[in-house]
């Protein structure tokens, strides 16, 4: 098939197009504990509270109104690293990766609708 008649019939999805070799994963799929989830009293607004992340760190929360928190700051204990996945709003997402040990710590926290509990959950995670 020429080149031409290729590139046209690729932009409407009849026609494959390889990019190349596709290289394999080099490490297995990640296997999650169950998460470990609490249910503690919420910080007033304006105050902050730091939450222990398992084994990967810490993450210290602001609370800036009744229903929003914010990622103040986040305190990788070593060999993690920390990628802060979505840092204010309803619910706060924060990944801690150990690249060496093939580890990943999920934290997410969240306030209840009433905004009296803040709603913790860690999961842990490895290759």
């Amino acid at each position: 098939m020429s080149r031409r008649l290729c590139v046209a019939l690729a932009a409407i999805g009849l026609c494959a197009v390889s990019a190349g070799p596709t290289v394999a994963a080099t490490h297995p799929p990640l296997v999650c504990n169950p998460a470990s989830v609490q249910h503690l009293g919420a910080p007033a607004p304006g105050a902050q509270a730091s939450y222990p992340a398992a084994g990967a760190g810490s993450v210290v929360l602001q609370r800036i109104d009744s229903g929003t928190l914010q990622v103040a700051s986040v305190n990788p204990n070593g060999g993690w690293t920390d990628q802060v996945t979505t840092g204010s709003g309803s619910k706060d997402k924060v990944k801690f990766l150990n690249a060496a040990a093939g580890q990943v710590t999920r934290f997410a926290a969240g306030l209840n609708k009433k905004g009296s509990q803040i709603h913790i959950r860690v999961t842990e995670c490895h290759h």
